[in-house]
């Protein structure tokens, strides 16, 4: 069943473009993820479902940090690639494969694990084993979409009647619950140190162009009444000792 489900999202975003035209998005997990962590200096950070570095790339331009990109989509890979100047390609190491079975030859600083819980066969298991790659006191920011929150729900129903209208991809993500990534985090060994939640996006909305998109989410983050039914949820998490 895993082996099945990896293949269907590996299929799934070997069409780059898929993910790649949505910039407004990325560009908002590249601000939030700025505001949680702060200045990283002298890391060793892992970048799980990395898409094309866009977020963990630019984290090079600390000369003493390192990235590991690991992706279960080598083209995803390949477009990450093409984004690294030659100079930081020492400092940037490839995987192709699934993070389950990644065993790493020392433990991280720092993981980021990016909508990648809405993929994998088991969130338990995957944050056990982020927790494990994860050095004592090692941060994590997971992000992911909280189907507690009604706007959630309907944007479901509305990508599910659509798909029904046409011969798209049948791919269907995990449909995941605040309190439940919450309980599994601890269960893990994680401590939950900061939390930004932005997005109220209508049906439609995604065809709007890119930039207004991406003001109108930074508005639903640095409005609290907005933020607090957000849902987009980012999480910095940090391993216990």
């Amino acid at each position: 069943m895993a082996v099945e489900r990896n293949q269907l999202v590996q299929a799934f975003f070997d069409q780059t473009h898929l993910y790649l035209k949505n910039r407004y998005g990325i560009r908002m997990r590249q601000h939030v993820i700025h505001e949680l962590l702060g200045k990283v200096a002298g890391a060793n950070l892992i970048d799980v479902g990395c898409g094309d570095g866009a977020i963990s790339i630019p984290l090079l331009q600390n000369p003493d940090n390192q990235v590991t990109l690991l992706d279960l989509s080598d083209k995803m890979l390949a477009e990450a690639k093409r984004h690294i100047p030659d100079s930081w390609q020492g400092r940037v190491t490839f995987v192709h494969g699934d993070i389950a079975a990644f065993e790493p030859m020392q433990q991280f600083d720092v993981v980021l694990c990016l909508g990648v819980l809405a993929h994998v066969p088991s969130v338990a298991e995957t944050l056990h084993k982020i927790a494990a790659i994860l050095k004592p006191g090692g941060q994590c920011v997971v992000q992911f979409t909280d189907y507690d929150k009604w706007i959630a729900r309907l944007d479901a129903l509305y990508f599910s009647f659509r798909e029904r209208l046409t011969s798209g991809h049948r791919y269907h993500p995990n449909r995941l619950r605040a309190v439940d990534v919450r309980r599994k985090l601890a269960e893990a060994g994680f401590l939950l140190k900061g939390q930004r939640r932005y997005s109220l996006f209508l049906p439609g909305m995604g065809k709007l162009p890119d930039s207004f998109l991406f003001h109108y989410q930074m508005a639903t983050l640095q409005t609290p009444f907005l933020s607090a039914r957000g849902s987009e949820v980012v999480w910095l998490a940090q391993k216990q000792s």
